[in-house]
């Protein structure tokens, strides 16, 4: 019998919840991440120098951008035949392979590698030369595919340690003495000093500069961001000089107070193949009619796609919170307490929120989750907050605490 009274009293309880859900419409409170960015438009300002080399013939780059080289160290070469270009490709690519076929013939310990190893090294590069490929980045695909050739062989030394190497070492000897010898570098294009090598150059090496930027004004600022035309300019490349570089982005006024010097930001370029990274505020340049701020930002990592950064948009983030997110207009106060109704199973309850982040623009606010209060009067107050999985009211009008539903 007592089983028969509960399963009634269930299933009454049930169909209440299921009037009560039809009148009212309602979200579950759930953990949310939500992060506060701001979008602007910049430009990049580095240390850096035009290379120059002498007039006439082709460029053979012998270095991808990004690529961080020494003092003396070659970047370029200039050449009086195209075809000398990709010989030189060719032979550099025949000399790699033979090494490393020459220290593996060589080498006395290769019985000890374990195949499966190889098998996933082998495997890993493959991914790797295809994670690349798919966001543009192709300069590392000759070593990767030299390392699979290098494990490949290693694999058939452990299968078969008869394995003979010597034909295809003579081969790869001939095609190699086949070119001549290699070329001295006479006209070669090196670094004046360390630094990153970009084989693009805009003009602006000498006009944008962390000195030049410290007495410009915001208009001048948005000028260069707004139509960074460079001025005529000749260079094989340019070499920057230090991994610190700037980036000045233009903000509205209403945002100036998020940036105060010193705090630490996340710049998203949006760039295939870059990660979004942490900046520094370094700076902060107000217009004299206070309608637009700039704020320069200090970063420290370089990499093929931030050298050739220029004028671009980022998105900057400010901050990031969890909470449960809602739409603003179910916040309700009592008195000067923000709340939101509940939907109980038999009854509406008013539940005390701590309001995190509240965006107008669209409509939205974040709540804190570990929120109480004590709310409600003399004996029957107790502490009081949104808990996991509550069923907030999002729309629906008669919202009264403690209102009990319709049967």
């Amino acid at each position: 019998m007592l089983i028969v009274v509960l399963c009634v009293a269930a299933y009454t309880g049930y169909q209440i919840w299921l009037a009560a859900t039809a009148e009212y419409e309602t979200m579950p409170a759930v953990e949310y991440v939500v992060g506060e960015t701001v979008s602007a438009k910049g430009i990049a300002i580095r240390e850096e120098q035009l290379l120059s080399g002498h007039a006439g013939g082709d460029i053979s780059y012998l270095l991808a951008d990004g690529t961080h080289v020494s003092k003396d160290m070659a970047v370029a070469q200039r050449v009086s035949d195209p075809g000398q270009i990709t010989d030189r490709m060719k032979r550099d690519a025949l000399e790699t392979e033979l090494e490393n076929l020459e220290a593996l013939a060589a080498a006395a310990e290769v019985s000890v590698l374990q195949t499966e190893a190889l098998v996933q090294h082998i495997y890993d590069n493959i991914d790797q030369i295809t994670e690349n490929a798919a966001v543009g980045e192709l300069a590392p695909a000759q070593d990767l595919h030299f390392d699979i050739l290098t494990q490949l062989n290693r694999r058939s030394l452990i299968s078969d340690p008869n394995t003979d190497f010597s034909a295809r070492i003579e081969t790869l000897r001939s095609r190699v003495e086949a070119f001549g010898e290699t070329e001295e570098m006479q006209d070669a294009v090196v670094a004046p000093e360390p630094g990153y090598f970009s084989k693009t150059t805009d003009g602006l090496e000498s006009v944008l500069t962390p000195e030049s930027i410290e007495d410009m004004s915001v208009e001048e600022f948005i000028g260069y961001v707004n139509d960074p035309t460079p001025p005529d300019t000749e260079g094989v490349g340019r070499l920057v000089t230090s991994h610190i570089w700037y980036f000045a982005a233009v903000v509205p006024a209403k945002e100036a107070e998020n940036f105060r010097e010193g705090r630490r930001v996340e710049l998203d370029f949006g760039l295939a193949g870059q990660k979004p990274f942490i900046a520094r505020v370094d700076s902060v340049v107000t217009e004299e009619s206070g309608a637009r701020v700039i704020v320069v930002f200090r970063c420290d990592v370089m990499s093929e796609a931030l050298i050739n950064l220029r004028a671009h948009k980022v998105e900057i983030g400010l901050s990031e919170m969890t909470g449960y997110k809602f739409p603003l207009s179910c916040v309700r106060y009592i008195g000067t307490q923000p709340g939101v109704y509940v939907l109980e199973t038999t009854y509406i309850q008013f539940k005390p929120v701590n309001i995190l982040y509240e965006n107008e623009h669209d409509g939205y606010v974040v709540l804190s989750q570990n929120y109480k209060v004590l709310w409600g009067e003399g004996k029957d107050a107790r502490l009081m907050g949104l808990d996991p999985y509550d069923q907030v009211i999002i729309g629906g009008n008669g919202l009264v605490d403690g209102k009990v539903l319709k049967q």
